[in-house]
């Protein structure tokens, strides 16, 4: 597989997310550059323990 900047690229959201406490998100904090904020346009659904997601192209699901 080809490696390009595309496959490096990390989304993260709510306890992952920069300044958390939560081990992964330390961990990320300590490896990984962040580049800045961004925004997922889909649709969230409670499935359980942690949300589930589908994209939109729907500008107003952000």
């Amino acid at each position: 597989m080809k490696v390009t900047p595309i496959n490096h690229l990390l989304f993260v959201y709510g306890t992952l997310r920069r300044g958390s406490d939560h081990p992964i998100a330390r961990h990320l904090a300590d490896n990984a550059e962040w580049l800045g904020f961004g925004e997922f346009h889909g649709l969230l659904f409670d499935i359980g323990a942690y949300p589930g997601a589908v994209p939109s192209r729907d500008p107003a699901h952000r």
